[in-house]
């Protein structure tokens, strides 16, 4: 898995162009800081305060967060998959000796 410190908070790819805010050491691609830029509609330095910089590591940290969340939900489904399986088998196994033992009783 790549460190969470190459993808951008704001597109969550790989940086392209990365740029690292001065106050609160986020790193954005150049593209998603113009694009943020543009969208508060006022020209910013390249640096920022580290209010400005907690609202994408908090989304970044809460997609994270439900990242792990479904991974160990899959691994559980993963797990109750093989389970249910090995079960199926034993029960396979058992109803073919059942037929068997009944087919000699008779």
């Amino acid at each position: 898995m790549l460190d969470r410190k190459y993808i951008c908070p704001v597109c969550s790819l790989i940086l392209r162009e990365p740029v690292q805010l001065t106050e609160c050491s986020d790193r954005l691609c150049q593209t998603c800081l113009n694009a943020e830029q543009e969208q508060m509609n006022i020209d910013l330095p390249r640096t920022t305060t580290a209010g400005a910089c907690i609202p994408a590591t908090a989304q970044f940290e809460e997609v994270h967060e439900m990242l792990n969340i479904f991974a160990g939900g899959i691994e559980a489904l993963v797990n109750n998959e093989q389970r249910l399986s090995n079960e199926s088998f034993q029960m396979q196994i058992t109803l073919t000796i059942l037929k068997e033992e009944s087919s000699k009783l008779k």
